[in-house]
């Protein structure tokens, strides 16, 4: 979802440097927290944080993520029960995602998790080259070739796609434009038209 906005920044405002950290949602709040970034693109958090505020970019939905030979490739939907029939390879612990998952699955103790991962691109090279699955957001395999997510069939199965910011706190004129540019951009877009 990124990728657009970068190369186009990088382009219009090449005098201006970019540091980007891809880490789990605590610690990157935490960098947040301390002014060390300007701004969080993340998953909404399951509770607010304190002095963050949170612009909703798109709507998204957790999916198990197959490789197009996969049984459940071809399904609509998939259901825990029918999860529980396969090993897993998930994202670490921490990732918004896997949390996400763990508290859609807190009663359920069933599931045989073969591997964990902080990296996600080797995650999606595993599960393109296996029969294991992932569990990820949607989003995450956007312009990805030889995957398919397939959403839980659970309750309340949403995940708002945001910019975190700090409340009341100046905003860099760089900072602004960004993400004015990312909520514009045609990755976006399209996460958005999914869920009209």
């Amino acid at each position: 979802i990124l990728t657009e906005t970068l190369m186009s920044f990088m382009i219009m405002y090449p005098k201006v440097k970019l540091n980007i950290f891809y880490k789990p949602m605590a610690e990157l709040m935490d960098l947040l927290l301390k002014r060390e970034v300007d701004f969080v693109l993340a998953f909404k958090p399951t509770r607010p944080v304190e002095g963050v505020e949170s612009h909703i970019l798109f709507q998204n939905c957790l999916s198990a993520i197959v490789g197009l030979g996969h049984p459940l490739a071809s399904r609509s939907s998939v259901s825990l029960s029918e999860l529980e029939k396969y090993d897993l390879a998930l994202p670490s612990k921490g990732l918004q995602a896997r949390n996400a998952f763990e508290h859609v699955i807190a009663p359920y103790s069933q599931f045989r998790v073969r591997i964990e991962l902080n990296e996600v691109n080797i995650l999606l090279k595993l599960i393109r080259q296996t029969k294991l699955v992932s569990v990820l957001a949607e989003a995450t395999i956007h312009n990805e070739t030889g995957v398919k997510a397939v959403p839980l069939d659970i309750p309340d199965n949403e995940m708002a796609g945001c910019v975190h910011v700090l409340k009341d706190e100046y905003r860099k004129q760089s900072m602004q434009i960004f993400v004015k540019m990312l909520s514009e951009s045609i990755a976006v877009k399209e996460r958005q038209n999914s869920w009209i």
